[in-house]
């Protein structure tokens, strides 16, 4: 999850899951054994998940699953990268990571910094460095574009905030003000498909910006907890908050479309990071599960379902990590 609201949950929660049993800080892959069944099936692209957070880059790094066979595939190496972000045409894809990988289980020990790839994993190559260890990103997104990356820097010292963009060849770096409200927190989430629309989280509310016109607070019952993604039409935002949401954007109206809950043996399920298929169909979230008695560490997996039928989410592929899936990207099928 990209928000620092949570990101100290989050931090105790990784370094917690060695202590319950948890299997490792890198992400596990396997044998699907829905591969063979599903073979019919045509491609739905690939879901792109960054691991963890920025702030413990040795259990940070990127993966991508296929919805339809369950494989799992490595992105960037462990200590790489998380927030991933996609460019309109998805040739691209930026991450948050440390220069040099960094596989350490402690905070980070080097600058973090902007990195932009093909949406293979390959061509990975830096576009900004951070000046010091004391500033922070918490989230970066391609502009409309597709040559630029919106992204806050935060100074861990001082709590200030400020949006910059910079051209993904690492030129023309630039203040960018918006009109937004002054926080602590101003993060961008997402551009609408149209590319006329920009989502804001603003100290934890989420605010809309269209065009020209002056930002504007979206006033939903429900306030997402990490990553935010447009449906393919514009009109509805997912997101999670322990619970799974639609939001319309023109009503407010929020719509649950997987409730937390508690098992028979009193673990815990919840969802939060959420984002639609490119054909809007379909619906991924990240399904967090929290063992009983595990003191707060917990494993994530990612889990889709039908928008027709959102309540019944099944797992997309064997990958489970110890801690937080922070981000997804749901990426169509290559050309």
């Amino acid at each position: 999850m990209g928000n620092q609201r949570t990101r100290a949950f989050v931090t105790a929660a990784v370094l917690l899951a060695g202590m319950c049993g948890a299997s490792g800080a890198g992400a596990e892959a396997a044998t699907n054994p829905r591969a063979t069944a599903s073979a019919a099936r045509p491609s739905e692209g690939l879901i792109v998940s960054g691991t963890a957070d920025d702030g413990f880059p040795g259990v940070c790094a990127l993966s991508a699953t296929d919805p339809v066979t369950g494989k799992v595939t490595a992105l960037t190496p462990t200590g790489t990268g998380c927030e991933p972000s996609v460019s309109p045409g998805d040739r691209l894809v930026s991450y948050i990571g440390p220069v040099v990988p960094d596989a350490g289980s402690g905070p980070i020990s080097t600058p973090l910094a902007l990195h932009v790839m093909d949406r293979d994993g390959t061509h990975s190559r830096v576009v900004y460095r951070l000046p010091s260890t004391t500033d922070a990103f918490d989230r970066a997104i391609f502009m409309p574009d597709g040559q630029h990356l919106l992204f806050d820097v935060q100074n861990r010292s001082t709590g200030g905030n400020q949006l910059y963009r910079i051209g993904i060849d690492g030129k023309g770096l630039t203040p960018v003000g918006l009109g937004f409200p002054r926080s602590t927190l101003v993060a961008p989430e997402a551009y609408s498909p149209d590319g006329r629309t920009l989502a804001v989280d603003i100290g934890g509310n989420l605010w809309l910006k269209r065009g020209n016109a002056k930002p504007y607070e979206l006033r939903l019952s429900v306030e997402p907890t990490g990553a935010v993604s447009f449906s393919p039409d514009g009109r509805e935002l997912a997101y999670g908050n322990g619970s799974a949401y639609l939001a319309n954007v023109s009503t407010d109206k929020v719509t649950e479309i997987a409730a937390e809950y508690q098992d028979a043996q009193h673990n815990i399920h919840a969802f939060y990071a959420t984002t639609f298929s490119p054909d809007g169909r379909r619906v991924a979230v990240v399904a967090a599960f929290f063992p009983w008695g595990a003191m707060g560490g917990f494993y994530s997996t990612v889990e889709t379902a039908s928008v027709a039928g959102p309540t019944r989410f099944t797992p997309a592929g064997a990958q489970r990590v110890d801690g937080e899936l922070d981000a997804m990207v749901w990426l169509p099928p290559g050309r």
